[in-house]
């Protein structure tokens, strides 16, 4: 029974002010005309905005430690549930976005990086380059047996990646074509004090 409790990986979960109410992005319904058409006819009518961003989570070696994190974004001065982001490239309400959480799923364990990290500005018809958010953790056990430890999450913006720039291009040409560079800023500083707690 013990080996069997001890074989259910726990969840880690860094934690740092704010809160989590995840919530999924609706899917589009199917549709006849290509994706960069309808995109392009709703940005000209100024319904919508492009945001791309994207997320990078760090060890302190520099080492990438997740490959589908999810980021969490909130228009700014609502408090509802955020909505759940996976892609790099989003059609959304216009208006100022807060990420006010990453989570990070791998098999059974998820950490989840409250914020609010970053503020994102997406006016009407315009396709925004919001860059890329590097939040790189370093955490230390509080001892060799127990599931607590302490440290700090380092907050920075950065470049989107030219790769899934190259992509989002590849599938939406005329919508990239119109692309701005207007990177998120941070929100608070840009190094926070971390506990992280294991669950089993």
């Amino acid at each position: 029974m013990k080996k069997t409790m001890l074989a259910a990986l726990a969840a880690a979960t860094l934690l740092a002010s704010g809160g989590l109410q995840p919530a999924q992005a609706q899917k589009e319904p199917p549709y006849t005309e290509p994706k960069d058409d309808r995109w392009l006819a709703a940005l000209a009518k100024r319904e919508k905005s492009v945001i791309l961003f994207t997320l990078v989570l760090a060890n302190p070696n520099g080492k990438t430690s997740c490959a589908g994190a999810k980021m969490h974004i909130r228009p700014v001065g609502e408090k509802g549930k955020p909505m759940a982001v996976h892609s790099s490239g989003i059609l959304i309400k216009p208006g100022r976005y807060d990420i006010v959480a990453v989570t990070c799923s791998s098999g059974n364990n998820r950490g989840v990086y409250n914020g609010p990290h970053a503020r994102i500005d997406a006016p009407a018809g315009q396709v925004v380059d919001a860059g890329a958010l590097r939040l790189e953790y370093d955490v230390k056990s509080d001892g060799l047996f127990t599931g607590t430890g302490t440290g700090t999450l380092k907050k920075s913006v950065v470049d989107f990646p030219a790769d899934k720039r190259g992509r989002i291009k590849e599938e939406l040409p005329k919508v990239m074509a119109r692309a701005v560079t207007r990177h998120m800023t941070l929100i608070g500083p840009a190094t926070i004090n971390v506990k992280q707690r294991t669950r089993f």
